[in-house]
């Protein structure tokens, strides 16, 4: 089922995920076969909140970090981690890197939320 879905991806400073795989702004990337979450996945991961892409990318004050913002445009598949907090997370056939954030937008994002989001982060 097609199911388009706003969130956040990290990546390392060249833009690539912890696998390797290169993406830049704007474009749009697509996956074969099923869809699962995890390591051993396929699919390409992003998370609901920014916050939780910390789980992946443990600092934010670290210069070689970026987020973006991305849109999953096809099937997604949600993975839940009750055990340690994390939810709204997905793997996308079909995602589409929509704009890479500022610093100066991080920081407005998290002052200018809820109290429950600020304590995540």
């Amino acid at each position: 089922m097609k199911k388009i879905i706003e969130g956040y991806k990290a990546f390392n400073k060249d833009m690539k995920n912890r696998y390797g795989y290169e993406f830049a702004e704007g474009k749009t990337y697509s996956v074969k076969g099923p869809l699962e979450f995890g390591t051993t996945g396929n699919g390409f991961h992003f998370c609901k909140r920014l916050e939780d892409t910390l789980r992946y990318f443990p600092t934010i004050n670290n210069e070689e970090v970026k987020f973006a913002k991305v849109t999953s445009l096809d099937e997604a598949v949600e993975f839940y981690d009750e055990y340690y907090g994390y939810y709204d997370m997905y793997a996308a056939r079909k995602i589409k890197i929509e704009k890479i954030l500022t610093r100066k937008e991080i920081i407005s994002m998290f002052l200018n939320t809820y109290e429950e989001r600020v304590i995540r982060f």
